[in-house]
């Protein structure tokens, strides 16, 4: 791991650490919401409810999605991730 990455991913560490649970518990909420509505936008658009012509734009929503789908998920591991690992009763 380059060294930005680690100081970027220790700095990420701490301020998840300051947070309360109720915080992290929004997160990890707004994240599956997130997740949930980019998987549904990918479901209409593969089940070709979108005509054939244009198959180009569709690819590119589907994409779009994907990448954001996969970013919405990591939000939600590392939201959950700090709420198991706290120490706080």
């Amino acid at each position: 791991m380059p060294v930005s990455a680690d100081r970027e991913s220790n700095a990420m560490n701490e301020r998840k650490r300051k947070q309360t649970i109720k915080q992290l518990l929004d997160d990890a909420t707004t994240a599956h919401c997130d997740l949930n509505m980019f998987y549904a936008i990918i479901a209409l658009a593969e089940n070709s409810l979108i005509s054939a012509e244009h198959e180009v734009a569709t690819g590119r929503i589907i994409k779009i999605c994907l990448g954001e789908a996969q970013k919405a998920l990591a939000r939600l591991d590392e939201a959950s991730d700090a709420i198991l690992k706290d120490p706080r009763p």
